[in-house]
């Protein structure tokens, strides 16, 4: 346990301000304040003394307090005594944690008091003392129990909404907080975010929680949908904790779409897309959702969809090196029964959890002949 006591302090440890440190074993007490405040001396004490009574001294009874009795680690505790016999003592008490001096405070109308900070779960046994002065017998109190404890937690990644996404190669920022047990101190100390898979180390990151709350970011390189936890590790104040949750979070791709006139003979009109997802396959038949829809129109600023080339799968993904993901609208009326002349085509992307929307614009002007 480690004591406080003020650096510069003086010699006969009385302390009114600042911080006192001293050592005890492997835990650490600060002491806070002390109240030392010198009692008046009794009017009944005036006068000249004479030589039978000035060497007789009165008996005196040290009681000593503690407040809270079981206090969470880095809670204050208020440590009281009050001396009494005769007339009203005056003097100091010394306050002793297991045998180590924690502070030495004047006595005001019989009492004194110091605030401390436990920094250990441990149970401590504090005692008073009084030194006694010209008029008053030193006297020892008994031992009160100080219990110091550590507080539960309460861990939470608190983004919103729930699931997050971000792009693939981008960056994503978790926010923690840490809940400590009522009455206790605010907790700090870390909380590991991680992937309840087992994904690289990219894909995790830790916490610095100040005062219950922290961030952390990592750049994840892959796309998927992952599911995260986080743990608060705890320390010597506060008890680990874990977020089970999950947490969903998407890794998305970005893309790009193109539509080109892979025919353009009147009556025979097929339009083809291709949408590019950072090389991946993200085809209906390797379960990807995210459809496409293609544009006809007359002018650029005038185009509609074609009902039958509407939310339709993409259904072949070509592998490398073009890596497209495409979808073909072929064999429709509304397209062969076009005459020829000149019109506008784009397609529409609409993405899905892992894979951003994109869209061909602007659209791109084709020949019908």
């Amino acid at each position: 346990m480690r004591l406080n006591r003020p650096q510069g302090a003086a010699t006969d440890g009385v302390q009114t301000a600042g911080v006192v440190r001293r050592r005890l074993r492997a835990s650490a007490i600060r002491v806070l304040s002390v109240t030392a405040v010198a009692a008046a001396t009794c009017s009944l004490w005036a006068g000249v003394a004479s030589a039978a009574t000035a060497h007789t001294k009165h008996a005196t009874t040290t009681s000593v307090s503690v407040s809270p009795k079981t206090a969470f680690v880095g809670e204050i505790v208020k440590l009281g005594a009050t001396v009494s016999g005769g007339k009203t003592p005056t003097g100091k008490v010394t306050f002793k944690i297991d045998g180590i001096a924690i502070c030495s405070v004047k006595l005001s109308r019989g009492k004194a008091s110091c605030r401390v900070i436990g920094g250990d779960a441990a149970t401590f046994h504090v005692r008073a003392f009084y030194a006694g002065n010209s008029t008053h017998k030193a006297s020892s109190s008994g031992v009160a129990n100080l219990k110091e404890i550590r507080a539960k937690t309460t861990t939470k990644i608190t983004n919103r909404p729930n699931p997050g996404s971000v792009d693939v190669g981008g960056k994503f920022t978790f926010n923690v907080t840490v809940a400590s047990q009522a009455g206790a101190p605010a907790a700090n100390g870390t909380v590991r975010v991680r992937p309840t898979e087992d994904l690289p180390a990219a894909y995790s990151c830790n916490a610095k929680v100040t005062n219950g709350k922290g961030k952390c970011t990592i750049t994840p390189p892959a796309y998927g949908i992952d599911d995260y936890t986080a743990k608060f590790v705890g320390n010597s104040a506060d008890k680990s904790s874990t977020y089970k949750g999950p947490f969903g979070l998407a890794v998305q791709n970005v893309t790009t779409t193109s539509i080109t006139a892979t025919s353009a003979t009147v009556g025979d009109i097929t339009l083809t897309t291709d949408v590019y997802a950072m090389g991946a396959n993200i085809t209906g038949g390797n379960k990807g959702t995210g459809s496409v829809t293609v544009y006809i129109g007359t002018s650029p600023t005038n185009v509609a969809p074609i009902a039958a080339c509407a939310g339709q799968l993409l259904t072949t993904f070509t592998g490398a090196p073009a890596n497209d993901n495409v979808y073909t609208c072929t064999g429709v009326a509304a397209l062969n029964d076009l005459p020829a002349g000149t019109y506008y085509i784009s397609a529409v992307f609409s993405g899905d959890p892992v894979n951003v929307g994109s869209n061909s614009n602007p659209p791109t002007a084709i020949t019908i002949g």
